[in-house]
This record gives structure tokens, C-alpha cells and sequence, in this order.
């Protein structure tokens, strides 16, 4: 029988491992909580007519639009800028 070496990750290896993981659910649940508002939107009838969205640009509408559906989106758009303030804080 050949036998090969087997590599014993390090605890700082597994720290990288485990921020990675971490960091790549956190951008999940932002990609998800995106789109939930903005399907959201598009059923209360807004509709984003500017390039692209989640710019500074698009920020400013949602932020205009708040007011208008305040009981609806306040929800969702705290949950948003809590998904972004998480991924900047784990940006490298």
C-alpha cells in the first residue's frame, strides 16, 4: 500500500477557510435581500429608470421612495444596508 501525506490544516488556515465561508453567505443573503426588494418595488409599481442599480444614483431614488412606501420598504431597505455594511466590513 502507498500511502501520501495528508495535510492538517492550521488553525489560521481554518480561519481563512471559515471567513471565506462566512463572507460568501453574507453576499448571498445581500444578492437575495436585493431582489426582494426590488421585485418588491416593481409589484408596488416603481420602477428604476436610471443605468444601473445599487449605485449611489439608485440609492438616492430608493431613499426618495422611502417615504412614499415607508411602512412596506423601511424593512427591507434596513435589511439591505445591514447586508452592505456587513460585506464592507469583510471586504480584503
Amino acid at each position: 500500500h502507498d500511502y501520501s501525506p495528508v495535510h492538517l490544516s492550521s488553525q489560521k488556515e481554518e480561519a481563512i477557510k471559515e471567513f471565506c465561508r462566512m463572507r460568501r453567505s453574507i453576499m448571498t443573503e445581500l444578492k437575495t435581500a436585493k431582489q426582494i426588494l426590488l421585485a418588491f418595488l416593481l409589484k408596488q409599481g416603481k420602477h428604476y429608470d436610471g443605468k444601473s442599480y445599487w449605485t449611489g444614483e439608485h440609492r438616492r431614488w430608493l431613499k426618495d421612495i422611502k417615504s412614499q412606501l415607508k411602512m412596506y420598504i423601511c424593512g427591507g431597505i434596513k435589511m439591505y444596508n445591514y447586508s452592505a455594511k456587513a460585506t464592507q466590513s469583510l471586504s480584503l
